[in-house]
């Protein structure tokens, strides 16, 4: 019986043009804010199957599961470079559900380690994103919660699948054009 990583290195040899294609448009959605290029989160994801750390079930296709051991592999690299990087304003995760994540720490906006003045600045960052919602009550309110250090159903509350989700995308969209804009 052939090793997981002998029968990677056979299934792969198979792939279609189609298929390398869908793998790599997935390694390049996948990799924004995870500190990698597509090439190095494709390879990771490789060798994460190869040697064994990903099993690989007989009855998935492997570009079903390539791609999501890169979708993994990039949610980690993430999830450790928001935490390693932050710096007192919302930082932009995609993934975590449909409409994407934002993720905010209570204590980024006020340590006993921070002076006076990057607790001022801190403070100044929150006044802002909160006025880029004061029209937008559902989302006003997410981000308040969000200051609070919520997440995940804590942070959507009584709020219905379909506006939480649309909610949180219009968030994402609305720090993310307003980075872009004041570059």
């Amino acid at each position: 019986m052939p090793t997981q990583g002998e029968r990677f290195d056979v299934e792969f040899a198979d792939l279609s043009k189609g298929d390398l294609a869908r793998l790599q448009r997935s390694a390049e959605i996948n990799s924004p804010y995870t500190g990698l290029d597509p090439k190095e989160l494709f390879a990771e994801a490789v060798c994460r199957i190869k040697d064994g750390r990903r099993i690989w079930p007989a009855q998935v296709p492997l570009v079903t599961f390539l791609r999501n051991v890169m979708g993994s592999v990039a949610t980690a690299e993430r999830k450790t470079r928001s935490r390693e990087s932050f710096d007192g304003s919302f930082v932009y995760r995609p993934g975590g559900g449909r409409a994407g994540a934002v993720i905010v720490s209570l204590e980024a906006f006020s340590s006993p380690e921070s002076s006076p003045e990057e607790n001022a600045i801190r403070i100044q960052n929150r006044k802002l994103i909160r006025s880029l919602f004061e029209n937008h009550p559902v989302e006003l309110e997410l981000v308040d919660r969000m200051f609070r250090g919520l997440e995940g159903k804590e942070l959507q509350g009584d709020f219905a699948d379909i506006l939480f989700r649309r909610a949180m995308a219009r968030i994402r969209n609305t720090i993310i054009a307003y980075r872009e804009h004041n570059r």
